[in-house]
């Protein structure tokens, strides 16, 4: 007896019908977008997007930001302004911002500002300038600044403002690296070869309640008391990287209550004494750095005041380890001091020292708190 065979009903086996399906869909689909064969009658409207909209920011230049005899670009307004190029500027700022720009962002798209010298200059030659204005908001980014000849100039320079921010610039052979006022954030910067005879310059230097972090600085040699990074009271600089291979008396100058943290800081030059984290004006915290000096003779780790706390820090080669101006109220535990490195075991009681282990071998103590030396 022959079988009647059942239709099946496993998707696979109906192929055909679901193609069909399927096409029918897309005629249907391919109708719903197709547009009217009938248009209303009447000029044909725009759709596309206008040049501000594609890209909503202000090139550089002399028509959209004409300068004058004292800078070759000036904003006045607010807004987002950009580089199309390489541009050189002699005797007066590259770019200034006025007062009267509010909100102001620049970016410098990955190209280069080049100071070069003037005879007779009108301003100090400046990449940046940015006159004070209390309730501006500045952003500099993304781009080169370096000086033909490190005479009186300046990579960044920023009077004054409500709020900075400067992050992934370059700079290089300036007489004074990236100067910015209170409530700045500078992050990965890189800065080098800060010569000149510019009394107190630094590689990198804010006010108040600001943050240094993930920059490298190299190569800085004034006149005064100089330092690769200088931030003032209440600041935070960490996840640096310092080295000095000119005369330079500070790796990290620190305004009273700031945070050091993380950096490696390393002298190179045998000549002028060092200190590697200076915060002389009052307490501060030092933590987790790594510090080392070829000059161990006339160098010093840490030399800060009263109040202070140094952790976890490492230091190599220095004549003196730590050196409290104001000897009340430190703690200063977990550190290393190797390299020749003196401790400076006669802080007063009044302080809290981790007790100090001299012997090598295993670790000698098992006090947590204790600081080695060797």
């Amino acid at each position: 007896m022959n079988s009647i065979q059942q239709p099946s009903l496993h998707p696979r086996l109906d192929r055909r019908g679901i193609a069909s399906f399927c096409l029918i869909a897309a005629m249907f689909a391919s109708a719903a977008r197709a547009g009217d064969l009938n248009p209303p009658a009447g000029p044909v409207q725009e759709t596309g997007k206008t040049l501000r909209e594609i890209e909503p920011r202000t090139a550089l230049s002399a028509d959209n930001t004409p300068g004058d005899s004292g800078a070759l670009y000036i904003i006045t307004t607010s807004g987002s302004y950009y580089l199309t190029g390489n541009i050189s500027a002699g005797g007066r700022y590259a770019i200034e911002v006025a007062p009267s720009a509010g909100d102001v962002t620049i970016d410098l798209n990955g190209f280069t500002i080049t100071l070069v010298p003037s005879v007779t200059p009108v301003h100090t030659a400046t990449g940046i300038f940015a006159n004070d204005s209390p309730n501006r908001t500045l952003t500099v980014r993304n781009g080169v600044i370096r000086a033909q000849i490190a005479f009186t100039n300046v990579a960044v320079a920023v009077e004054g403002g409500a709020n900075t921010v400067i992050e992934d610039v370059r700079v290089h052979g300036t007489a004074r690296g990236i100067v910015a006022p209170d409530h700045t954030t500078i992050r990965r910067c890189d800065v080098s070869q800060v010569l000149s005879n510019v009394d107190d310059a630094a590689g990198i230097q804010t006010g108040l309640y600001s943050t240094v972090e993930g920059c490298r600085v190299r190569g800085v040699n004034t006149t005064g008391t100089t330092a690769h990074i200088r931030v003032g009271a209440h600041s935070i600089v960490r996840d640096c990287q310092v080295l000095s291979t000119e005369p330079c008396e500070i790796g990290i100058d620190a305004g009273s209550g700031s945070m050091v943290e993380r950096n490696l800081i390393r002298n190179d030059d045998s000549v002028l004494a060092f200190t590697a984290i200076s915060c002389p004006s009052g307490a501060m915290t030092a933590r987790e750095n790594t510090m080392s000096s070829l000059n161990a003779g006339t160098s010093t780790g840490i030399s800060c005041g009263g109040a202070s706390t140094i952790q976890d820090n490492v230091f190599s080669g220095f004549d003196l380890g730590v050196n409290i101006s104001v000897n009340s109220d430190c703690l200063i535990t977990r550190n290393h001091f190797r390299g020749g490195t003196t401790i400076n075991s006669n802080f007063p009681a009044s302080n809290i020292i981790g007790p100090i282990i001299n012997a090598g071998g295993a670790a000698a103590s098992d006090n947590p708190h204790a600081n080695y030396s060797n």
